[in-house]
């Protein structure tokens, strides 16, 4: 994940859930000021792409980190799958990802 914690997939706690999402409406909402006032940071500080300044992976590791958090990484064989023309296919960016290549094939692009 761009270099951090991925963002696609967690199993968490009840107490890393709250770390990472809020634990209530307020909570995400203050989450979510500090993503963009983070990110306003960091593009002031070096010289980053409009993409990476609002990077979910590095704001996850952050929160994490930051709280003490215990983190193991898992492999959870994950695939990312969409139907292009009615048929099942992985994008081209997450195919070298994917474990078994023979299921899915690649997109078209």
């Amino acid at each position: 994940g761009w270099g951090s914690f991925s963002d696609k997939l967690w199993l968490a706690s009840r107490s890393a859930a709250d770390l990472l999402f809020g634990r209530s409406y307020e909570d995400h909402v203050r989450h979510m000021a500090t993503l963009l006032l983070g990110g306003n940071y960091l593009k002031r500080r070096s010289p980053i792409s409009p993409n990476e300044q609002l990077q979910p992976e590095y704001f996850y590791q952050y929160l994490l980190e930051t709280a003490g958090a215990k983190v193991k990484k898992v492999e959870f064989n994950r695939t990312d799958l969409r139907y292009v023309a009615g048929k099942p296919c992985v994008p081209t960016l997450y195919f070298r990802c994917t474990i078994d290549q023979s299921v899915y094939k690649p997109c078209p692009r």
